[in-house]
């Protein structure tokens, strides 16, 4: 039974996205087709948006673990003033929502007079993944 419960839920979360990958290739006539991959890699906008969110996932992906590890390494090895504080702050973003932190984060870069680019969404990226290492 429980076996059956588990392939009824991966059905529900998986069936929509293999019909989405299906009608992908399907026209208003309902013939195959690559049109909408065709646009798709032909949009030059959309191909360095691509770009820079693969930058930003590696570079987020390879720092966040490194300081996590770090970080994780000295609040379990070390005893030292602000332990306690630095292990609850880095739980505080883990509780609240992302929403919450996305706008504190916003409202920091606008107080600090910081231009929105990469390097803020690399940072703010950074923020919401590393209390999860």
């Amino acid at each position: 039974m429980k076996k059956l419960y588990l392939a009824f839920v991966y059905a529900l979360l998986y069936i929509p996205l293999f019909i989405l990958i299906l009608f992908s290739f399907v026209d208003k006539q309902h013939h195959f087709t690559w049109r909408w991959y065709h646009i798709l890699f032909n949009d030059d906008n959309l191909l360095v948006v691509t770009y820079n969110s693969l930058i930003v996932a590696v570079l987020t992906a390879t720092f966040t673990t490194i300081l996590g590890t770090l970080a994780a390494t000295v609040l379990v090895r070390y005893r030292f003033p602000g332990r306690r504080f630095l292990s609850i702050t880095l739980f505080c973003y883990i509780i609240l929502p992302d929403l919450v932190i996305g706008v504190s984060l916003l409202l920091l870069i606008h107080l600090l007079n910081l231009q929105l680019g990469l390097r803020t969404l690399f940072l703010g990226h950074v923020t919401l993944c590393l209390p999860f290492v």
